[in-house]
């Protein structure tokens, strides 16, 4: 059931995409669903391009950081981590961004 619920997630996501292409947070919805299926290239790029919009994000950088990580990149996870505690101490997942960061 989860699978089809992601894969309906993200479905309605690529829709809102099309429709608002340009919507920082639409990217990074979409990032966070291409992320738990585990396309995490594809992932990278929503975040990205929802960073150049919204770059003091401290959310979507650490949306960023976990995709790099799961990908294995770990200098550029902790980078993207660190810059997301540097802008927010307290920000939704700052706890698992500091977990992660004492590991890598």
């Amino acid at each position: 059931m989860q699978n089809k619920n992601i894969d309906e997630a993200l479905e309605l996501a690529r829709n809102a995409k099309e429709k608002l292409p340009n919507d920082p947070n639409v990217m990074d919805t979409l990032g966070l669903i291409y992320y738990k299926k585990g396309f995490f290239d594809s992932a990278i790029g929503e975040f990205a391009d929802s960073l150049e919009q919204i770059p003091d994000n401290a959310l979507v950088h650490y949306h960023l950081g976990l995709a790099y990580y799961k990908k294995g990149d770990k200098n550029p996870a902790r980078a993207e981590l660190e810059k997301a505690l540097n802008l927010d101490q307290e920000f939704e997942g700052a706890d698992d961004a500091r977990q992660i960061l004492s590991t890598i």
